[in-house]
């Protein structure tokens, strides 16, 4: 339990950390940080665009990932990882029940003595 309460606290500080660095990137000062601890107003973080348009290792940004259509790229990869793995997760049982009732399986008998005996 107190291991829970440390790993909370690290979390938060590195998330604190996080939202500073980017208040001071959209704004120029750290106070605007709580936004990215109030649910909806963390958009409005977000969606400040950068007023830097070199970043801090002397990079030029990438417009597909600032601003608003950096926020909307990520909710696309987002949807597109949630949906890769839903149709996975849906192949993988298919496999796993037409696996079990392949009647080629069942009519040698295969599977069960190589469980028994070894291959």
């Amino acid at each position: 339990m107190l291991v829970d309460v440390v790993v909370g606290l690290g979390l938060g500080y590195a998330f604190g950390i996080i939202a500073m660095a980017r208040s001071r990137d959209a704004y120029g000062r750290a106070r605007m940080a709580v936004l990215a601890f109030i649910p909806i107003a963390n958009f409005w973080l977000l969606l400040t665009p950068s007023k830097n348009d070199v970043s801090s290792n002397r990079a030029p940004t990438i417009p597909l990932l600032t601003g608003a259509l950096g926020v909307l790229t990520g909710f696309v990869l987002l949807f597109a990882a949630v949906a890769l793995s839903a149709f996975i997760q849906m192949e993988t049982n298919r496999m796993v029940a037409e696996a079990e009732n392949d009647p080629r399986d069942a009519a040698s008998g295969h599977r069960h003595d190589v469980a028994r005996t070894g291959p």
